[in-house]
């Protein structure tokens, strides 16, 4: 009985998950793996990202921790501290995980999100509403979790209206009451639907039906490269090499 811990970030939760498999894949799947996270941490987004993993047997809050009743308790915390540091060498999360517990070369290193099927068709059955079924479309998202993660809203808007002036592609823009964007008029952008407060297994469903994801480096990054959806993503802050596979 495992007991794994990492209670920070959506992107960094995503990218624990080729560790979880292969450790299902060390043991022969003979090992009870227990995720243990921030419960409340953005509405709970944390454990809606692990929901229905067949490698991961229970979810529980880090902080109802009891380590008798685990062989092993091991925190994903720890080994990104040294490397977040100003001046770092940027190393790929996903290798940072796997690699602290000696699982590297990881065969598969694709971090994994599993959506039902009844969430798929409720997001098509959204996307149908919407009127884009059939059209082309992208998914967007502007801001990150800081300003050097965010993009610039005034070009995007520009690049999305001729986007569909000139090609005809849409754009669902992913928002919070809480973004900046939210006061944005992207009504004045013409083939632009603005999706706002749908939680992160709402909106990646929605994304398995776009076209292509523009992000920066947010939740929605590791989201569709968890979905294997095509990704255009601008980074500021952030070294690339050490956020994507």
């Amino acid at each position: 009985k495992l007991c794994i811990i990492r209670g920070e970030g959506i992107g960094d939760v995503i990218m624990t998950t080729p560790t979880i498999r292969a450790l299902k894949e060390k043991f022969n799947s003979k090992v009870d793996i227990t995720y243990a996270t921030n419960t409340k941490y953005a509405e709970g987004a944390l454990v809606k990202i692990l929901k229905n993993n067949p490698d991961i047997s229970n979810i529980i809050d880090r902080e109802s921790i009891d380590d008798t009743e685990y062989d092993a308790v091991i925190s994903l915390h720890c080994p990104a501290i040294a490397h977040e540091k100003p001046g770092a060498k940027p190393i790929n999360r996903i290798d940072l995980f796997a690699g602290y517990l000696g699982l590297l070369p990881l065969i598969d290193p694709v971090p994994k999100i599993y959506l039902s099927r009844e969430e798929i068709e409720d997001a098509g059955t959204f996307v149908y509403r919407t009127g884009l079924h059939g059209k082309k479309f992208i998914v967007v998202q502007l801001y990150g979790s800081s300003v050097t993660r965010s993009i610039d809203s005034i070009k995007i808007k520009n690049s999305l209206s001729r986007l569909y002036n000139e090609y005809k592609i849409n754009a669902i823009i992913i928002t919070h009451s809480t973004d900046k964007s939210s006061d944005i008029q992207w009504n004045e952008v013409p083939g632009s639907i603005v999706v706002r407060d749908k939680d992160c297994r709402e909106i990646s469903a929605i994304m398995t039906y776009a076209d292509l994801v523009l992000c920066p480096d947010s939740a929605l990054l590791h989201m569709a490269g968890a979905l294997g959806i095509p990704t255009v993503s601008l980074f500021g802050g952030t070294d690339p090499r050490a956020r994507v596979n």
